[in-house]
């Protein structure tokens, strides 16, 4: 048998570090100090009885001598006493770092320590909006525990399946915390709603009528690819003489000559601003603000937002937004991922437009200057300082003055700076991983506007990693990423500005990896990434040169988003008819339906 050490007896035994008088031949020096005189704690110090007391030793760095001594939580193995759990930190490994600190990023959360939100200010926890219990709250994937974005965790499945989730039957399982729809099965034509479909026969978690998807009346059914088929829907009624287009990743927006605003698309996030509680309007639906039509002078659609100047009585000129909120680029100082309706963001006063990127959001306004808000992942936000931060609030990008036209990218902003009456300068921001930013050999991102060489420029246009401007002579050129033709030559890309030879142009749109132009004689010509018909020309290869869009000879206004594209044309009637094209799978090119589109499309409702 086993003899249990006695601390006090006088002798360092097994488990003792030392035990009165026998220090085990143990000096300071030993323990990593310059001098001074070792002792033993006695057995009236609790938990440090038969320790030792370094209390009388000096000098030395004696961090790594698995001894305690005071300001270290632990040294080498020697946690003194403590684990995850007792720091109410979960269950897990308490690591000592190199400094004699504890290190927890090991620890992690089994059972409830934080509370989740359903229980708030019940059971004394603290709370998941503490900013102590984030890490908590966020969940780590593995622990069997689910929280934070995990859907899942191992087995634990939240009372979910592959029939409650609308996937068909099967047995669900959980891939790196989220569900897995491809261990569901199911398929289109066995009455009953599986992954990725809409409806199947009469069965439909989403069929309800044509008014609930943006029509006024009709009837809906279900088509033979388990899509809804809008066929037999009337569409909306009133949508004329549109002045201005914007495109976003998947969802588009217009203001017609009334100033009244109309969305369609993608609204999983709220960006078209009509709380619809689908997932797409396949048409466009007018937008409300304060009890009447929402009126705008300027709009911009981005990634899953939108943005716009108002027109509306008691809010001209004070910038609205709707939609993704998770980087606060909706502006208005809230925390909540989502604004599915329009709310004004009171600190802007006398914006003339606005840019609405991937994540962040730029206004300008009638002096000149530019404000911005949301990611500032890259620097895109131009504000001098905190990549990888984000702002909820407009921010003055105070480096900026003069400026007379803005641009928004995937991560990347530009704005032209008026010199004088005949010179302007470009001057870009953010990231630059594909030079972007025009700045010659340099790929490194700028939280600074830097200026763009030798360019007096008239317009520009931001994609996700390429920019087109144009020169005051209206030369075209673009620089970046060429990965698909997007600067409109075959071959690589390039870090400062490249003539795209023989056209010169009136207005320019980047997509995310596609640019149009409308050139000199009214024409739209369009060139790069062509996979779901977004250059219009009928069928889906893309195109390293500009080649013309066909349907409409004189084009106003025209504009590239994720992976479709929206003109007006000017027919010298009074109507301006607004066409789309490009990928539709949530209606976003809004004719009715959620085919591709390779031809320009007339939008419904004209």
């Amino acid at each position: 048998c086993t003899q249990a050490y006695e601390c006090g007896n006088g002798t360092a035994e097994a488990g003792e570090m030392c035990d009165g008088g026998d220090l085990g031949g143990k000096t300071c020096m030993d323990l990593a100090f310059e001098s001074g005189t070792l002792s033993c704690f006695g057995v009236d110090h609790g938990e440090d009885a038969c320790t030792f007391n370094t209390s009388q030793c000096v000098g030395g760095n004696p961090c790594g001598n698995e001894v305690i001594e005071a300001e270290e939580q632990c040294d080498g193995a020697n946690h003194n006493g403590q684990t995850c759990e007792s720091l109410n930190m979960g269950t897990g490994t308490l690591v000592c770092k190199d400094d004699c600190s504890f290190d927890t990023s090991n620890c992690y959360l089994p059972a409830e320590i934080c509370d989740d939100g359903a229980d708030n200010d019940v059971d004394g926890m603290t709370d998941c909006d503490d900013p102590d219990c984030q890490s908590f709250c966020a969940g780590v994937c593995g622990d069997g525990w689910i929280g934070g974005s995990e859907e899942c965790d191992g087995d634990i499945l939240n009372g979910q399946s592959c029939m409650s989730l609308n996937w068909g039957t099967g047995d669900l399982t959980c891939v790196n915390c989220q569900f897995d729809p491809g261990s569901c099965s199911g398929t289109c034509g066995d009455g009953f709603v599986g992954y990725e479909e809409e409806c199947d026969g009469t069965a439909s978690s989403i069929l309800t009528t044509c008014s609930d998807w943006g029509f006024y009346s009709g009837s809906l059914s279900c088509n033979g690819d388990c899509r809804l088929d809008f066929s037999q829907c009337t569409g909306n009624i009133g949508l004329s003489t549109p002045t201005l287009v914007s495109s976003g990743q998947a969802h588009t927006c217009t203001i017609i000559g009334s100033m009244m605003v109309y969305c369609w698309g993608w609204d999983q996030h709220g960006q078209l601003g009509i709380q619809s509680g689908q997932m797409y309007q396949p048409v466009p639906v007018p937008l409300s603000f304060t009890g009447t039509w929402m009126l705008a002078t300027h709009l911009s659609a981005g990634g899953m937002h939108t943005c716009a100047v108002s027109g509306n009585v008691g809010f001209m000129g004070i910038v609205l937004c709707w939609g993704n909120n998770t980087m606060g680029q909706i502006g208005n100082g809230s925390t909540a991922t989502i604004e599915p309706l329009p709310v004004p963001i009171l600190n802007t006063t006398n914006i003339t437009k606005v840019a609405a990127g991937f994540e962040h959001t730029c206004a300008l306004n009638s002096n000149g200057y530019v404000y911005c808000w949301g990611s500032n992942t890259f620097g895109q936000l131009g504000l001098g300082s905190g990549y990888g931060t984000s702002e909820n609030q407009p921010t003055h990008v105070t480096s900026l003055t003069n400026i007379i036209a803005i641009s928004a990218g995937f991560n990347h902003t530009c704005a032209i700076q008026q010199i004088d009456a005949a010179n302007n300068e470009l001057y870009c921001w953010g990231a630059n991983d594909a030079g972007q930013l025009g700045v010659n050999n340099n790929y490194v991102d700028s939280n600074i506007p830097v200026k763009v060489l030798s360019f007096n420029a008239r317009a520009v246009a931001c994609g996700q990693s390429h920019t087109c401007g144009i020169k005051s002579d209206n030369s075209l050129w673009c620089w970046g990423a060429n990965d698909v033709n997007q600067l409109g030559y075959s071959g690589s890309g390039n870090t400062i500005p490249v003539q795209v030879p023989g056209f010169t142009a009136n207005a320019i749109t980047a997509g995310a990896n596609h640019t149009c132009a409308i050139l000199g004689d009214g024409k739209a010509r369009c060139w790069g990434r062509n996979v779901y018909g977004q250059l219009g020309f009928g069928y889906s290869s893309a195109s390293g040169t500009p080649e013309v869009v066909p349907t409409f000879d004189n084009v106003s206004m025209i504009s590239g988003g994720g992976e479709h594209t929206c003109a007006i044309e000017n027919n010298g009637g009074s109507n301006f008819p607004l066409y789309c094209w490009g990928g539709n799978w949530y209606g976003q090119v809004g004719n009715g339906n959620t085919a591709d589109q390779y031809s320009p499309a007339l939008v419904m409702g004209q």
